[in-house]
C-alpha cells in the first residue's frame, strides 16, 4: 500500500515507522521543516522529534505538501491549530482515504470531522485515539487504540493495517466522541501537572481525574456523543496516560507553569512543541458559553492560564463549589 503521512512530529513519525514495518507498504512522510526531511532521508532518524529510534528505509521524507504519490491512505498527524490550513493545502489522490491522528476542535466549535467532510466525503475518513504516547509505541511497548468512522469497512481495513503484536486496535462508530476525548484529556492533563507540581497526593489526583472524566463525559454527551465512549480507550484510557507522564506535553506544561513561575502564556508562547490543551481550554470556555452543563475544571484552568489567577485560588474555587450528587 502507498501511504502518505502529513506531519513528522513524534506521533506522525511513530505511525510512519509502524506502517513501514510491513515491507509491502511504501510510506511518504511530509515534514514541515527541511532539516527534519533531510535528517530522515540521510540518517533514517527523526532526531528532533523521535531521537534514538531508527526508521525503516521504506520511509521517504519530503517537503512539498501538494505532491501526490497515488496514495491509498493519507494520515493526518499535525497539531489541531494547523489542521484546517493543512487540509486546504493538500493535493490528495482521488482514491485515497484518511486516517486522522490530530486531536482537537476549532475555535468556532466545529469538529475536525466537520472541516474534512466539507472537502471530502464523510465516509472517506476515520479517527484514531487512545493512550498512545509516541515514544512508548516506538519502543514497541504494548498499547491499544480505537479507530472510529462512518464507514465500518474502512475502519476494519485500517484496523487490520495497524494491528501489531504490540499495538491492539479496536473499532467504534462514535468518531465525534473520539474527538472530544482526545481534546478534553489534554485540558485535564494540564491540571494534573499542576496538581503534581503543587505537591498534592494520590487522593487529590484520583479525585481530580475522576471528576475531570465526569466533566468530559457531560460535555461530550451534551454534543450527542455516546457516554460509554469516554469510559473507553479514547476517554479514560487516554486520560490516564496523558495525565501521568512526563512524555505528555500538556502534563509537562502544567508542571512547568507552577515550577518555573514565568507566567503560563510566556511558557506556552516560547514552547517549540504544540501544547494543544491550552487552545482546547479556550475552545471549550469561549466557544461553548451556551452549553447547558457545568465545566468547572476547564473554567478554572482558563482563569489560571489566560487571566493569571493564582493556583491556590483555583483549587479553593473547585473545593468550595456547592455540594451535589456525584453523578449528575
Amino acid at each position: 500500500m502507498i501511504i502518505k503521512i502529513i506531519g513528522a512530529g513524534a506521533w506522525g513519525t511513530t505511525m510512519a515507522r509502524l506502517l513501514a514495518q510491513d515491507d509491502s507498504n511504501k510510506v511518504y512522510l511530509w515534514c514541515n521543516e527541511v532539516e527534519t526531511c533531510e535528517n530522515i532521508n540521510r540518517d533514517n532518524e527523526n532526531s528532533e522529534f523521535l531521537s534514538g529510534i531508527k526508521l525503516p528505509k521504506n520511509i521517504i521524507a519530503y517537503n512539498e505538501i501538494k505532491k501526490t504519490f497515488e496514495e491509498e491512505l493519507c494520515v493526518i498527524a499535525v497539531p489541531s491549530q494547523f489542521f484546517e490550513d493543512i487540509i486546504n493545502r493538500l493535493n490528495i489522490h482521488k482514491e485515497a482515504s484518511f486516517l486522522i491522528l490530530t486531536k482537537g476542535m476549532r475555535k468556532d466549535g466545529r469538529f475536525l470531522s466537520d472541516i474534512i467532510s466539507e472537502i471530502f466525503s464523510e465516509s472517506s475518513f476515520a479517527f484514531l485515539s487512545g493512550p498512545n504516547l509516541a515514544k512508548e509505541i516506538a519502543d514497541h511497548q504494548p498499547a491499544s487504540a480505537v479507530i472510529a468512522g462512518v464507514d465500518i469497512e474502512l475502519t476494519k481495513k485500517i484496523q487490520k493495517l495497524l494491528f501489531r503484536e504490540y499495538f491492539r486496535v479496536y473499532t467504534s462508530t462514535d468518531y465525534k466522541g473520539l474527538q472530544i476525548g482526545g481534546m478534553y484529556k489534554n485540558i485535564l492533563a494540564i491540571g494534573a501537572g499542576i496538581c503534581d507540581a503543587m505537591g498534592f497526593g494520590l487522593n487529590t489526583k484520583a479525585a481530580y481525574l475522576t471528576r475531570g472524566l465526569m466533566e468530559m463525559t457531560r460535555f461530550g454527551s451534551e454534543l450527542d456523543c455516546e457516554p460509554f465512549t469516554f469510559m473507553g480507550l479514547s476517554g479514560v484510557g487516554d486520560l490516564i496516560a496523558t495525565a501521568n507522564s512526563d512524555l505528555s506535553r500538556n502534563y509537562s506544561f502544567g508542571r512547568r507553569i507552577v515550577d518555573e513561575k514565568k507566567g503560563p502564556l510566556n511558557i506556552y508562547n516560547s514552547s517549540k512543541q504544540a501544547i494543544e490543551g491550552v487552545e482546547a481550554i479556550k475552545v471549550v470556555v469561549e466557544g461553548f458559553k451556551d452549553v447547558k452543563v457545568q465545566l468547572p475544571i476547564a473554567s478554572v484552568l482558563y482563569e489560571i492560564i489566560f487571566k493569571g489567577m493564582p493556583f491556590e485560588k483555583g483549587v479553593n474555587i473547585l473545593l468550595n463549589r456547592e455540594p451535589k450528587k456525584e453523578i449528575y
